[in-house]
């Protein structure tokens, strides 16, 4: 069943499409095509989500490929979110709230021993949710991804909510220029 999204992975646009709305943003070098459907929906059109619709999609060949492709597509959602707020979701900001948790909790914990064992607590939360998705997931897919989930996970989550930060961060400073961040 069709249903109306946010946005999709490989949009396809009538031309007229590109007509009514204006062209991807060329200043994005990532997140062009959400950046694309958020302006659509902004001005009233609607994406579509059509599930008979296949693609193949070959991941990244290392980690640290995910690692830079997963911060790319955070740093650049900080530009399309300055641009689009109002399309922005809570989710969008969940990556960035948790990097937020774990690095400034972690420095405050150092210091105020109260925050010592809340912050720890938040920790064992996520890592017993990354291991019971990851679980979850293996289980459909093949035990034999087991290993491997809970770091990729972590290295989604993580990479994508500091390149958001850092993006955040020097957009604010007016330093966020087009170049590709590595």
């Amino acid at each position: 069943v069709e249903e109306v999204v946010d946005t999709v992975y490989l949009g396809a646009w009538p031309r007229e499409v590109f007509k009514q709305f204006g062209g991807f943003d060329e200043g994005f070098v990532r997140n062009q095509d959400d950046e694309f459907n958020y302006r659509i929906r902004s001005k009233g059109g609607k994406i579509v989500l059509n599930p008979n619709i296949r693609s193949r999609y070959y991941n990244r060949a290392s980690l640290g490929k995910l690692r830079r492709q997963y911060y790319q597509y955070g740093y650049y959602k900080a530009r399309v979110a300055r641009k689009l707020l109002r399309q922005m979701r809570v989710r969008h900001f969940v990556p960035l709230g948790f990097v937020c948790a774990i690095v400034f909790g972690a420095i405050l914990a150092l210091f105020i021993e109260p925050l010592r064992l809340p912050y720890l607590a938040m920790l064992a939360a996520y890592a017993f949710l990354n291991l019971g998705f990851s679980v979850r997931l293996a289980s459909g897919y093949g035990w034999y991804h087991l290993p491997y989930l809970p770091t990729v996970f972590l290295t989604l989550h993580f990479s994508y909510g500091l390149g958001f930060l850092i993006g955040a961060v020097l957009l604010t400073l007016g330093l966020h220029g087009q170049r590709q961040p590595a």
